[in-house]
């Protein structure tokens, strides 16, 4: 299976129309949904051969990084996805093989990008017409359509020109037993099942309409939370009872 693992950058995004529809920069499921509910349920990732400062400015983080950080270990586990150190191995682990397997489109012009991309010529007009607009928010310091961050919003000028065509795949599953205040598995009337337990992503609702992707190892922490407090609840104990400052935290 190909995989773009550097999907969720936030380069400009365009429709099948050519068009900017989002804040590429914004939240996992906010910016997924957006883009699923686009013509044909796809979009298109448009960046340029400076995109190794690019990735180095985004500074992304967690699963969306690819570019090495002392002390950052989360994408040594995943294989061969992996953060680069140079603009060099940026082009030889992601750009390079991804052009030879199709993934990714290359041209040495927006305008013969437009035509891999197999715009007609209404559409090439439009997408040419958003490169230039998103080329001149860039260079104002400020996204005046859709409130990116300046600093991750970089011009597209220095050819050779690239595009991955892109489309939905499992973010997470949402669903899962619903459980009581101990971790109880609930019944469809809303009884609890003693003794049964359900502990991480089996006790539904936790992801439920939203992805917290700006909190690293809040899944893990979830998990290894619910599961502790369910075993306190099996052994007779009560719960811990909350710091009197994190009290006042969340009273502030």
């Amino acid at each position: 299976m190909n995989f773009w693992w550097p999907g969720s950058q936030p380069f400009l995004r365009v429709n099948a129309f050519g068009q900017r529809f989002c804040n590429e920069d914004g939240p996992y499921d906010v910016a997924f949904n957006l883009a699923c509910m686009q013509p044909g349920h796809f979009w298109w990732q448009v960046f340029d051969d400076s995109s190794w400062e690019d990735v180095v400015a985004f500074d992304t983080t967690i699963c969306s990084r690819v570019v090495a950080k002392e002390g950052a270990k989360n994408c040594l586990l995943l294989g061969q996805f992996y953060p680069c150190t140079s603009d060099e191995e940026w082009h030889s682990v992601y750009l390079d093989p991804n052009v030879e397997n199709g993934v990714l489109i290359k041209a040495d012009t927006l305008e013969g990008l437009a035509d891999l991309m197999e715009f007609d010529e209404d559409t090439k007009a439009t997408f040419l017409a958003t490169v230039k607009r998103y080329n001149d928010l860039a260079a104002g310091g400020a996204d005046l359509d859709h409130d990116k961050a300046p600093w991750r919003m970089t011009s597209l000028d220095a050819p050779p020109y690239y595009a991955c065509k892109l489309t939905g795949w499992l973010l997470t599953t949402l669903s899962g037993i619903r459980v009581d205040g101990r971790y109880n598995a609930l019944t469809s009337e809303g009884v609890p099942i003693p003794g049964l337990k359900m502990a991480g992503l089996d006790h539904g609702g936790f992801f439920s309409g939203m992805y917290a992707q700006y909190y690293g190892g809040l899944n893990m922490a979830h998990n290894l939370l619910a599961a502790w407090l369910g075993a306190k609840d099996i052994m007779g104990l009560e719960p811990p009872v909350a710091l009197p400052g994190v009290q006042a935290a969340y009273q502030a």
